[in-house]
Parts: structure tokens; sequence; C-alpha cells
């Protein structure tokens, strides 16, 4: 079970298991650090061969933008 993990100790988790990272798909978010792992498919419990890739669920910074309007250029 990899959710709630950084990046980092997921690469090391996978490596040790002898699979790889998959995918990787990110995912803004407020309330959560950037490179936590919020899902992961296949999901935990499910048997995998070595080698095989585990696709991640990554948050990241949420940029926020200022509008600037017409009248302040």
């Amino acid at each position: 079970d990899l959710v709630g993990k950084s990046l980092g100790e997921c690469e090391m988790i996978l490596v040790e298991l002898q699979l790889k990272i998959g995918k990787i798909n990110y995912q803004p978010s407020f309330a959560i650090l950037p490179n936590t792992i919020i899902d992961q498919y296949p999901s935990k419990g499910v048997l995998l061969n070595p080698g095989d890739g585990v696709d991640l669920f990554v948050t990241k910074n949420v940029e926020i933008k200022e509008e600037v309007s017409e009248e302040t250029k």
C-alpha cells in the first residue's frame, strides 16, 4: 500500500520489490503535501510479477494565478 507515502519513498519500496513506477498522474491539491501518493493502480493486494509497473496518482502544488484587470495594466 503506497497511499500516503512520498514519491521518493515509493520509488525505494518498488525497487526493493523488483517493481517499477508506471505512469505518474499528477493531481492538484490544496490540502495534501506535494509529491504524496493519493492512489495507485493496481491497488494493494494485487499480485504482480517482477518488473511490473505500478501507476501512481501524486499530488502537486496548486498554482494560484492572480488575474490582472485591464485597468491596472
